[in-house]
């Protein structure tokens, strides 16, 4: 059975004239709500996305990282040294002849018929070693590897005496059908010491490295290896070392650098920077400085900031991941970024990579634009310093004071230029420090006697023009 309804002919008129009486303040009410809305989507929302990479600048515990939260794990980028640097380190004057033995492998040994001086690495029946020489009469060694391994074998030099302290250019040069590690070994006390120094590309003619070394740890005597990252051959040869001035400046170095342009730093970092007169350099990502981003700095700030003394650099136009972008948007990056810091500040001479990712095409597109590279690679600089990979020492939530001082006292007993990346302040994640801890760790770099300059004026110091 249906239900007789409930409302009278006389109620629904009665209705119908309080619904005409309201209807001007129900559409007021719409039309302030609608404003709001507005307000809320156009004003807030637009500026946290990018119109050039469309990327949404998240809020909160949140890096603008294209989408990647702050903290996330990333693969160190294989280290990627310049021409100029290497250019720079052959052009050092010679303090000593070359110290390989038998250099130009003239010298054979009469017992094994090999090259005095040389030896293998490994020896299985999967590997081939051989001393070879080119159509043009130079002689150079060849070992092919017919199989991967954890280990690949390669030739060697004979380890090398060097003395503490000192300075030492060494070179080789090499062609190859895979990549090629290059690993010291040093020889102390305690044993040998392996250490990584860079991964070259495949190459089919005659390509030449340098690099350097400083004696800081009193090893006893050194060694280069160059050995394939997988099956083939790799030839090498010239191999030379010799000592150069030393590396180590008079007097350490010291450059304050913090990341992304948080407000953080303009709220409570500048106050504590200038208790200790602490003079910065500020890595801006441009685009967001110049939407007015929630948490971060505007150009105002930033400004007022450049105006105190603090050097003003290019964080990339949106944050991205600069090596995951094709070449026009890392040309974009590169210009833009530059074009819009310079119409507030004036020029900017230095870029340091988000994420610390970089490889030799960001390397090739960034060095146009800008002199002064810093990474995030982890290490100090001296006076070679390689001014596309200006290295740093990243302070963390989990940076101990143990840990902080040992930076600057390294530093100030090697005479070495040391680098600090910051980010946030007073905030959350991996990449914040506490107030009361950027005041610690800013008492502690004004009493340690050494120079504090930011980058671009430490640079010129460290190795003046």
């Amino acid at each position: 059975m249906k239900q007789k309804p409930s409302t009278s002919p006389l109620d629904l008129i009665q209705l119908r004239k309080n619904i005409k009486a309201a209807t001007p303040f129900v559409l007021v009410c719409g039309i302030v709500a609608l404003l709001y809305f507005l307000y809320r989507t156009v004003l807030l929302a637009v500026p946290v996305v990018s119109l050039q990479q469309q990327v949404v600048h998240p809020h909160g515990d949140a890096s603008i990282v294209c989408g990647q939260e702050e903290g996330d794990a990333k693969k160190d980028p294989a280290p990627v040294y310049s021409a100029s640097y290497q250019k720079r380190l052959q052009s050092a004057p010679a303090l000593s002849d070359n110290m390989i033995q038998n250099a130009n492998l003239e010298a054979i040994n009469g017992e094994t018929e090999q090259p005095d001086g040389y030896s293998h690495t490994l020896e299985n029946d999967k590997t081939t070693y051989e001393s070879l020489q080119d159509e043009d009469g130079t002689k150079f060694l060849r070992v092919t590897s017919v199989v991967n391994s954890a280990i690949m074998p390669a030739w060697q030099s004979d380890p090398v005496s060097i003395a503490a302290k000192y300075s030492y250019a060494y070179t080789f040069w090499y062609r190859s059908s895979s990549p090629v590690d290059v690993t010291i070994v040093t020889t102390r006390s305690d044993g040998l010491d392996y250490t990584y120094v860079v991964t070259l590309p495949a190459v089919s003619a005659w390509t030449q490295f340098t690099g350097e070394h400083t004696n800081e740890d009193a090893a006893k005597k050194f060694q280069v290896i160059i050995s394939g990252t997988e099956k083939g051959s790799v030839d090498t040869r010239s191999y030379d070392l010799h000592r150069i001035p030393d590396a180590n400046l008079p007097k350490g170095v010291i450059s304050v650098t913090f990341d992304d342009g948080w407000d953080s730093t303009y709220q409570k970092a500048l106050p504590i920077l200038e208790k200790y007169s602490i003079p910065t350099t500020q890595y801006i990502i441009a685009d967001v400085a110049a939407h007015n981003v929630y948490e971060y700095m505007n150009f105002n700030e930033i400004k007022k900031l450049h105006d105190k003394g603090h050097e003003i650099g290019s964080h990339s136009l949106t944050h991205c991941d600069q090596v995951v972008l094709d070449a026009k948007s890392l040309e974009d990056n590169a210009l833009r970024s530059k074009t819009l810091l310079e119409e507030q500040v004036g020029p900017v001479t230095t870029f340091a990579y988000p994420l610390g990712q970089y490889n030799e095409l960001t390397q090739t597109t960034y060095e146009k634009h800008y002199p002064l590279i810093r990474t995030s690679d982890v290490g100090y600089n001296d006076r070679y310093y390689d001014e596309t990979n200006i290295h740093s020492m990243a302070v963390l939530h989990s940076t101990t004071d143990k840990e902080f001082m040992s930076w600057i006292i390294y530093a100030k007993t090697h005479g070495l230029w040391l680098v600090l990346s910051y980010h946030r302040v007073d905030a959350s994640g991996v990449y914040n420090v506490t107030g009361a801890t950027l005041d610690a760790q800013m008492a502690q770099v004004r009493a340690s006697g050494l120079t504090v300059l930011p980058l671009s004026k430490a640079a010129a110091t460290v190795r003046p023009q």
